[in-house]
């Protein structure tokens, strides 16, 4: 009665439609999606299929599954309760953690893939809308019931801030048709804006239902108003005393209005920052290109994975990649402030033009300062898991708002259903949401960055958008764990600043992350400001 297949690739998927003679029977993946570990990547370019071959029979399909298969289970040999998968009860043969493929924990707790597939399966599609006007177009996507029972409520925000917000009864819009609807007061509230502005939608029930109370949320849409620019990373000359610099056999120091700063000559890295007399690091900044292996990327308890990205990165070094410094220079300008350069080069096969680093840090006479970093890849260094800086902050750092994409962890190729906005990440609440320990966490689309911790923070801003990770742990704790229980958090939060983050896929079971959302050799560049200022309010 239908077409069924397993994991058909996007393309596979377009050439199937484009076919003159192609069976036409309905469509249905029987599964597309595997949902193990930190996955789901790429649910939005699906949906997009859907909806343009949904007339030719293309139904939808099915995500693989529902819930992880892990055990709570108490281990005998030192009484560590678990969350137990295959090989834990000592049975063999087994596939490891290959059961815990599911959209919920064991526990029931939500990953955030959920709010991805939440925001693609809402019944109520902005299809159009003029941020001249404020008019919207709506499409009830649904396939038998009108829109009666919603409601919509609609805030305008303004970096962050609710300028106004209402509510507003939805036309009956019959199942898959189009109404328009249009903001009241449109045009007068957007002259009041003044920054990066939205219009946010959100759909609710307007009665209870038998499951779910009046006001549920169905589906959400976020609207762009007004882009505001970035903060400029050009640092204009600041009045003041010159930045004082000091050279020594062992490393360089500059100090300027209570931040001073120590590079080591042989590593060449920034080995402590200190803003009047708090240190920022615990151990040297220092460029990556690796991040803890997904599970899909390659399953860490399987042999036989040669085609995955795990293999590939673990045939260039990555997971041991080694740095050199080849160079390190401090330069005194004529405005007051300094700079010092470093050339670095790594490999994790003992080939040092795998990748060169330059990194030049500019301090100001008032304490701000930036720091550049471009960055040479090998050919052969393609499809890396990150291109950035990573950051071991001292644990007086214990808090983290950006303005990005959020609140949930998000990837270049899972963040439909994010809002852009002001985001809150205190590290005490971060907590690893997958059995297998794995990169998680990460954000995308980020503006603004305000690190705080005991009455002060840190401002970090870029040339361009970037992306981040606040964690509790390091890369190499979550490479290491095979289980979460077994985490022990670091010392002080790990903060990445990358200029771009390979995307999730779902190639656990099914296919990789898109060419789109992948790392190309070559170079990358970045400039990051640094500024110290009061704690957000």
């Amino acid at each position: 009665d239908i077409i069924c297949p397993m994991y058909t690739s996007i393309e596979g998927i377009e050439a199937w439609f484009q076919r003159e003679d192609r069976d036409p029977r309905p469509f249905i993946l029987c599964e597309y999606s595997h949902a193990m570990g930190n996955s789901n990547g790429s649910l939005a370019d699906y949906d997009r299929l859907f909806d343009k071959y949904f007339h030719a029979g293309l139904q939808g399909g099915f995500i693989w599954e529902w819930i992880d298969h892990g055990l709570r289970y108490r281990r005998p040999s030192d009484g560590k309760v678990l969350t137990a998968y295959g090989g834990d009860f000592g049975d063999e043969p087994n596939d490891a953690n290959f059961v815990c493929d599911g959209l919920l924990g064991p526990d029931r707790e939500l990953h955030p893939a959920c709010h991805e597939l939440k925001y693609l399966a809402r019944p109520m599609k902005v299809t159009a809308f003029s941020a001249e006007t404020g008019r919207l177009q709506l499409r009830n996507v649904r396939s038998f019931r009108d829109s009666s029972d919603l409601v919509l409520r609609y805030r305008i925000v303004d970096e962050g801030q609710t300028r106004v917000e209402g509510t507003l009864p939805l036309p009956a819009v019959p199942a898959g048709e189009n109404r328009e609807l249009v903001i009241p007061d449109y045009q007068q509230h957007l002259a009041t804006l003044k920054g990066a502005s939205f219009l946010e939608c959100t759909f609710v029930l307007a009665d209870a239902s038998e499951a779910l109370p009046a006001g549920h949320e169905v589906g959400t849409e976020q609207l762009c108003l007004r882009v505001a620019g970035l903060s400029c990373v050009t640092l204009p000359a600041k009045s003041g005393s010159p930045v004082e610099g000091t050279e020594s056999a062992s490393g360089i120091a500059l100090a300027a209005a209570g931040t001073v700063f120590r590079w080591d000559r042989e590593s060449g890295l920034i080995k402590d920052i200190r803003l009047d007399g708090t240190p920022l690091l615990r151990s040297p900044l220092r460029p990556t290109l690796w991040r803890a292996a997904t599970d899909n990327d390659g399953i860490k308890l399987w042999s036989g994975q040669g085609e995955k990205a795990l293999a590939r990165w673990r045939e260039l070094g990555l997971p041991q990649f080694v740095l050199c410094c080849r160079g390190i220079r401090l330069r005194r300008h004529r405005d007051g402030s300094a700079s010092v350069g470093t050339r670095l080069e790594g490999s994790g096969r003992a080939r040092f033009n795998d990748a060169r680093f330059d990194l030049t840090c500019h301090v100001q006479p008032d304490g701000t300062w930036s720091l550049e970093e471009k960055i040479h890849l090998h050919p052969e260094l393609t499809d890396l898991p990150r291109v950035g800086l990573e950051l071991c902050l001292d644990p007086s750092w214990t808090s983290l708002r950006y303005y990005g994409r959020g609140p949930w962890e998000n990837y270049t190729d899972r963040r439909e259903g994010t809002r852009i906005g002001w985001h809150e990440l205190p590290l005490e609440e971060i907590e690893l949401p997958y059995v297998m320990p794995q990169e998680y966490g990460h954000f995308t689309d980020v503006r603004e960055m305000r690190l705080a911790g005991e009455g002060r923070a840190l401002r970090i801003t870029a040339d361009a958008l970037f992306e981040g990770n606040f964690l509790p742990h390091s890369t190499e704790q979550l490479f290491t764990a095979l289980h979460r229980e077994e985490l022990e958090r670091a010392p002080g939060a790990v903060l990445h600043l990358d200029i771009a983050h390979r995307g999730i896929g779902t190639g656990s079971c099914g296919p990789d992350t898109l060419p789109s959302y992948r790392l190309s050799a070559g170079k990358w560049q970045r400039r990051f400001l640094f500024h110290p200022v009061q704690p957000f309010a």
